[in-house]
């Protein structure tokens, strides 16, 4: 259905094109120029599908519902094929081509819409109760806001024409445009809250609405000179009054934050640098008591019908098979569905047994901050169940709603907006701006990671109806590393020369805070023979490639130019891996530094046993003949890696 769907709406844009073409030039053939703009329209089309969500609206319940997101995404489409034409002076297209094409689109999307209701409303399309397609809000403006706001208005105005003219005063060839420009002021500023008495969280979060209207106001300007062929005006006269205004606006509203409202932003403790004082020094690391009385299971089933989450029964199932679990008193324990941290506040520190959001980490702006938080609340031993909806399930669910290769470019552009961007410095603010700051892009063993870098062990996960829910127990005190693993290139501790830990550069080919997770993998996973990870999850798609072509071993020079690493030598460790060694065998390994290529690619060993004898006879004769053994291993791994094609798995 979804496949019929898509191409009919595909065929849709192009036949309405063609036929408007067919009543404009009485001809079905397209010129090169109307090709390119048909062209435009797809790619318009494909935009607006992704921004309005336009194709889940069929599985909403109510026509209504599917009518006003058609209505929006044609708006948006002519918006946006009006900007194209204005901003690169496509003067020659005709309006009648374009209007009548998008109203053409419109009619026929409305016919398909209404027939699909029809056809298929027996079957009682369904959608979330939690689901708010709408909601109406009541006007409420700052009258302050509002006239500094038309002040600056007219500021721009007239240093615009000023720029043009050299004049302040306004020539009757600017008065048109001055006219529009007002009335998108109006509209905008009211649809979008810019003149409200809202409190913002932020600076960020006050300048969001501002963007939005400057963003609004250039496409409904756009639409206007377009449809009223108002040309004679320059690109320099239609945006340059929106351009002063935006800059206008952000100036005062940034001095304003920055000089009479206090800085407030508490960056996410990436690093932990702080968390000696924001964990009491009392903690005491989990004592395995368990918690009596029974009605908690009741009590927790009660609170999840309340709060409208699927398949209850399975995640009671979930909970009552987790062995470190014992049943609580209603007292003990806390259920919430919140993103805002500031609802944990009321909470009174060690004093829980049981701490329950059903709210997706996803949301929250600062996910180690609200472990935290989470974690001064439970006593020592509680358990904390959350969910989090992973880069896994966002792109199933885009290949469930799209065929495969529209699906492809949505969730790239999905994954490049909400994981990619938000990372660069100069885009990061803008994005979040705009985003909020939620649904973030979460995998699972970055969630777990981050979950174990703050002080709680996994003891339970599952997946239930496209959300992963976890169980975490407060059983450690969270880490000071000040370094987790987040950027490309990562330093990550290993065990050297003498037993002392250095920075091991790698490019990171496994998901932040990805190192945290060891312990977990091990007990979960287990070993191949060649001492692998089965099944390491913590690895990303990319990393694969890297490792393959061992593009991540590269920043690793970096350690054998500070003498950390030799050309050959066993491979170094993590504090885990280096337990799993015999003891005589981990003396013996610290007495040789670790290597760049170890004896693995000379000797080839099958299983973990093998590995630990290979590593245990190169060091004997590393410690007799090192310059001798190390000429030996080198040309014994090139003739396998060359030749052979030998790669570590």
């Amino acid at each position: 259905m979804k496949i019929i769907i898509l191409l009919c709406n595909w065929l849709i844009i192009g036949l309405s094109f063609i036929f408007i073409n067919y009543l404009k030039r009485e001809t079905f053939i397209l010129s090169s120029s109307y090709t390119k703009l048909l062209f435009a329209f797809y790619l318009s089309w494909l935009a607006v599908a992704y921004i309005t969500k336009k194709f889940q609206t069929w599985y909403f319940k109510g026509f209504f519902q599917i009518l006003y997101r058609e209505f929006l995404s044609i708006i948006y489409l002519l918006m946006i094929i009006a900007f194209i034409v204005v901003i690169f002076n496509l003067t020659a297209f005709s309006r009648s081509q374009i209007i009548g094409t998008c109203f053409l689109i419109f009619i026929s999307e409305l016919t398909m819409t209404t027939l699909f209701y029809i056809l298929n409303k027996s079957n009682k399309i369904t959608s979330n109760k939690n689901e708010r397609f709408h909601e109406s809000q009541v006007f409420s403006y700052n009258p302050i806001t509002l006239t500094i706001d038309f002040f600056l208005l007219v500021f721009a105005i007239f240093i615009t024409n000023y720029f043009i003219n050299g004049s302040f005063l306004l020539s009757e060839h600017f008065y048109e445009l001055t006219g529009m420009i007002g009335l998108l002021w109006l509209m905008t500023g009211i649809f979008t809250g810019k003149f409200s008495n809202k409190h913002h969280r932020n600076v960020w979060y006050a300048w969001s609405p501002v963007i939005k209207s400057i963003l609004l106001m250039a496409s409904g300007l756009a639409f206007s000179i377009f449809s009223f062929r108002l040309f004679h005006f320059s690109r320099f006269e239609i945006f340059g009054s929106l351009a002063v205004l935006g800059i206008s606006e952000t100036f005062i509203l940034f001095s304003y934050y920055f000089i009479f409202k206090k800085k407030s932003r508490i960056a996410d403790v990436e690093t932990i640098s702080e968390v000696r004082d924001r964990i009491s020094s009392n903690n005491k690391i989990a004592d395995e008591t368990c918690y009596k009385k029974s009605s908690f299971e009741e009590y927790i089933k009660t609170n999840l019908e309340d709060n409208s989450i699927q398949s209850v029964s399975d995640l009671i199932n979930f909970i009552s098979n987790i062995p470190e679990i014992a049943e609580f008193k209603k007292e003990d324990s806390s259920i919430l569905d919140t993103n805002n941290i500031f609802n944990l506040k009321n909470i009174k520190e060690h004093s829980l047994k049981m701490f329950v959001n059903l709210h997706k980490v996803n949301d929250f702006q600062q996910l180690n901050k609200y472990f935290l938080e989470v974690y001064r609340r439970l006593k020592p031993g509680g358990f904390f169940l959350g969910k989090v909806v992973t880069n896994t399930s966002y792109k199933n669910e885009f290949f469930q709603k799209y065929p495969k290769y529209i699906a492809e470019v949505f969730y790239t552009f999905h994954f490049i907006f909400r994981r990619v961007l938000p990372k660069l410095p100069v885009l990061k603010n803008i994005i979040n701006t705009i985003t909020n700051k939620t649904n973030r892009m979460l995998s699972k063993a970055e969630t777990l990671g981050r979950l174990y870098f703050c002080g709680y062990k996994v003891v339970g996960v599952t997946e239930i109806d496209g959300n992963l829910f976890f169980m975490a127990q407060k059983v450690n005190i969270p880490s000071l590393d000040k370094n987790p693993s987040y950027g490309l290139i990562i330093k990550l501790k290993r065990i050297g020369l003498d037993g002392k830990v250095f920075n091991l550069y790698k490019c990171r080919t496994m998901h932040p805070y990805s190192e945290f997770l060891q312990e977990y993998i091990y007990e979960q996973n287990k070993l191949l023979e060649s001492g692998k990870i089965l099944n390491d999850f913590r690895i990303t798609s990319w990393g694969k490639v890297f490792r393959k072509f061992w593009i991540d071993e590269l920043p690793q020079i970096v350690n054998y130019l500070k003498g950390d690493l030799n050309i050959i030598g066993v491979r170094a460790l993590s504090k885990h891996y280096f337990s799993l060694y015999p003891e005589y065998v981990q003396k013996l390994r610290i007495k040789c530094k670790n290597g760049l290529i170890p004896p693995y690619y000379a000797d080839m060993p099958k299983n973990f046993d093998e590995i630990i004898e290979s590593e245990e006879r190169y060091l004997y004769k590393k410690l007799k003949n090192p310059i001798l053994t190390d000429i030996i291993y080198f040309f014994r791994a090139m003739n396998n890696i060359v030749l052979k094609k030998a790669r570590s798995m």
